[in-house]
C-alpha cells in the first residue's frame, strides 16, 4: 500500500535465497532420518501472546503424521528449546526437534524442502512464504490482514476472542484466541 501511495508500479515479489554448499550440507545433516515428505512446525514467537500451546503442537504433529503421513520437524530458536521439549514429550509420534540447533540460513533450507509449514505469526512463517512453502498460519493477538504471509492468505486461521486482534505482547486472559484454534481447522487447511 505504501508503494501504491507513492505511485510505484506493482511487480511480483521475489525473494532469492541461495545457501552455500556448507549450509546445504548442514541442512542434509539436520534432516538425516527425516523423509522427503515432512512438515515444519514453528514453535517460538517473540511475543508471549502469539505463542501456541505445546498440546496444540503435539496434536498437530500427530494429525499430520497419521492423516497425511508426514514426518514432523520442529524449528525455533535457542530460547524455544524448553517449549519444543514439552511438545515432543506430549506428542505420540516421532518428532525431529531442531529448536535452537540451526542457523537462520539453515532453517531457510529446511523450510524450503518441507511440504508445508504450520505455526503462529513469526519470522519463520514469513520465510516459508518467501520460499513458496505452503504455510498454515495461526493468528490471535496480531492481524493477518496487516502482516500475514504473502501469497498464502487462504491458509490463515484466525483465532476467536472478543479482543482479537489486541496487538499486545502479553495476554492477561490465557491466550483464548489461540486456544480456540483446533487441529481440525489445521487439517482442513492441509
Amino acid at each position: 500500500k505504501f508503494a501504491d501511495y507513492l505511485g510505484i508500479e506493482r511487480a511480483p515479489l521475489q525473494w532469492d535465497f541461495h545457501l552455500t554448499a556448507a549450509e546445504l550440507n548442514c541442512v542434509e545433516k539436520h534432516l538425516f532420518g527425516v523423509s522427503a515428505s515432512f512438515a515444519v512446525l514453528f514453535i517460538g514467537t517473540r511475543w508471549q501472546s502469539k505463542q501456541w500451546f505445546t498440546g496444540q503442537m503435539a496434536e498437530c504433529a500427530q494429525a499430520l503424521r497419521h492423516e497425511y503421513d508426514l514426518d514432523i520437524v520442529l524449528l525455533g530458536g535457542k530460547e524455544d528449546r524448553e517449549i519444543a521439549r514439552q511438545a515432543v514429550a506430549e506428542s505420540q509420534v516421532k518428532v525431529t526437534n531442531l529448536a535452537g540447533l540451526t542457523s537462520l540460513r539453515e532453517a531457510i533450507g529446511i523450510i524450503e524442502r518441507a511440504k508445508l509449514a504450520v505455526g503462529p505469526d513469526t519470522g519463520l512463517m514469513h520465510i516459508a512464504a518467501a520460499v513458496h512453502t505452503p504455510v498454515i498460519s495461526l493468528w490471535g493477538a496480531t492481524s493477518p490482514e496487516r502482516t500475514g504471509p504473502y501469497g498464502f492468505e487462504d491458509l490463515i486461521i484466525q483465532g476467536r476472542a472478543p479482543c482479537v486482534p489486541c496487538n499486545r505482547r502479553h495476554c492477561s486472559i490465557g491466550r483464548i484466541c489461540l486456544k480456540s484454534i483446533t487441529t481440525v481447522q489445521i487439517a482442513e487447511k492441509v
